[in-house]
């Protein structure tokens, strides 16, 4: 199921193209505030503890992290895209990830 669902997702970017772009870079800026990290972590375990199938989510991480993937889909494609995307990688605004493309905050859930 899942499978068929990334192969949808991916034929979906696919059609879009380029045309994702301005999209991709505004959801791929996002970072969470410090306090929803702790909240994430705090809640998390008395959650899973209620139900162990229930998880936490930051739905705004998720769409970053699913913008990451589908530059990746885009691949080539997605070459005009190179230049914003080094501006947001080395910029001290955009945290996200670390020089060592290490997550700055812990993936929530």
């Amino acid at each position: 199921m899942c499978s068929r669902i990334e192969n949808q997702a991916g034929d979906a970017i696919r059609h879009i193209g380029t045309n994702a772009i301005p999209c991709l870079l505004r959801w791929i800026r996002y970072d969470p505030p410090p306090w929803k990290a702790t909240w994430y972590q705090t809640l998390a375990p008395l959650v899973r503890r209620l139900n162990p199938n229930w998880e936490l989510r930051d739905k705004d991480d998720d769409r970053a992290a699913s913008a990451m993937a589908a530059f990746q889909t885009l691949g080539p494609a997605a070459a005009g895209a190179v230049e914003a995307l080094g501006r947001l990688s080395n910029a001290h605004h955009f945290p996200r990830f670390q020089a060592d493309g290490k997550k700055k905050h812990p993936k929530f859930g």
